[in-house]
C-alpha cells in the first residue's frame, strides 16, 4: 500500500512540518502547494529536506470557496499520479491525524478498492443556490491572513467582527462586506439583479466533503474527465464552493459510485478539547481533523498515542 498526501498550505508553516513528520513513513509521498500570497521559504524549511516531499513550482493564489481550490487539487493530483500510488489523500496544511500511520494504512487496506468520499447527496434544496447563480469568489479581494470562518470562531456577530478588524485587516473587512452584500440570503444583490443560471450538464450534481481519499484509477478518471469536458469546467468555475462538488460529482456519475465508502474519515473541528478528541478518536473511521492551530497540534501530540 502506497499513499500520496496532497497538501494545500497557506498558513502556519510549522503545522505543515508537524503534519509531514507525523505521517512520514515507508511508502508515502507528499505533494505540497503553498498559496502564492505567502512566502514559501518557511514552508520548505519546515519539511526538513525530505526526499519524499515535492513542492509544486507553479503556485496559485487561492480564494476561499473559489474554483482556484479545485485547480490546486487537480495540480496536486496530476503531479502525484506520476508516482502511481494506491491512494491519494487530500489535506490542508492545518490538518492533523488522530490515528497512527498503522491505523491509517489498516483502514485503507481493509477497504482497498473503495473510494473514501463522504457525500451529502444531490445538490438540491438549499444547495441548489450554488448552481442557480453566478459566484465570482476568485475575484473577491482578500488578505493572506484571512480565514474564511474566522468570524464564526471569534465573534457571534459578523458586524461586530467587521468593525473590530476594519483597521487591522482592511482587505479582510472588504472581503466580508463584499461577501455579505452579494450573498446575504435575506437581501441578496446576486438574487435580485443577476439572472439565474441553467444547469444543462448531463451529470447529476452532488455535494460532499472536500477532503477525499481516492484510488489511483479514480484519480486518473477524474483528471481525464476534466480534460475531456470543458463545458463542465466552465460551469463549475462560477459555482459557490466548487471544491465540495467537482470531484464528488464526477465520481458519483461514474462506475466508481458503487465503490464509494461513504463514511466520514476527516472531521472539521473548530475548538479542540479533551471531550471532542476522545469522541472523534474513538470513531474507527475518522483518521484526520482539520482547522488545527499550532496549539491544537501540540494538544494532539500530547494526548494521542501514535505508536
Amino acid at each position: 500500500m502506497r499513499i500520496a498526501y496532497l497538501v494545500m498550505a497557506h498558513e502556519h508553516p510549522q503545522n505543515l512540518g508537524d503534519l509531514i513528520s507525523q505521517l512520514d513513513t515507508d511508502n508515502v509521498g507528499f505533494f505540497v502547494h503553498v498559496d502564492r500570497k505567502v512566502d514559501i521559504t518557511p514552508f520548505i524549511k519546515s519539511a526538513g529536506g525530505r526526499k519524499n516531499v515535492t513542492f509544486l513550482n507553479v503556485r496559485k493564489s487561492v480564494a476561499w470557496a473559489g474554483y482556484s481550490m479545485v485547480e490546486v487539487e487537480l495540480m496536486l493530483m496530476r503531479e502525484a499520479v506520476k508516482g502511481e500510488y494506491d491512494y491519494y489523500k487530500l489535506l490542508s496544511g492545518i490538518c492533523f491525524p488522530i490515528k497512527s500511520n498503522r491505523e491509517i494504512f489498516s483502514l485503507l487496506e481493509e477497504h482497498r478498492g473503495m473510494e473514501f468520499i463522504y457525500y451529502w447527496g444531490r445538490a438540491g434544496g438549499p444547495s441548489a443556490r450554488r448552481l442557480n447563480y453566478y459566484y465570482f469568489m476568485d475575484a473577491i479581494p482578500h488578505s493572506p491572513a484571512l480565514k474564511g470562518d474566522e468570524y464564526f470562531r471569534r465573534e457571534e456577530n459578523v458586524l461586530r467582527y467587521l468593525a473590530k478588524t476594519f483597521l487591522r485587516k482592511p482587505l479582510s473587512t472588504l472581503y466580508w462586506l463584499t461577501f455579505w452584500a452579494i450573498f446575504h440570503k435575506k437581501n441578496s444583490f446576486l438574487r435580485r439583479y443577476i439572472p439565474k443560471r441553467k444547469y444543462t450538464l448531463e451529470v447529476v450534481p452532488h455535494c460532499g466533503d472536500t477532503w477525499w481519499c481516492i484510488s489511483h484509477a479514480c484519480a486518473q478518471y477524474v483528471l481525464n474527465f476534466i480534460e475531456k469536458n470543458p463545458k463542465f469546467v466552465k460551469f463549475y468555475r462560477y459555482v459557490y464552493a466548487p471544491e465540495e462538488m467537482v470531484v464528488v460529482t464526477i465520481v458519483m456519475n461514474s462506475h466508481f459510485a458503487s465503490k464509494v465508502f461513504g463514511k466520514i474519515i476527516h472531521y472539521n473541528v473548530f475548538r479542540l478539547d479533551r471531550t471532542a478528541l476522545k469522541k472523534r478518536a474513538s470513531h474507527e473511521t475518522i483518521l484526520f481533523v482539520r482547522k488545527c492551530s499550532p496549539a491544537d497540534v501540540r494538544f494532539l501530540k500530547t494526548n494521542i498515542d501514535y505508536d
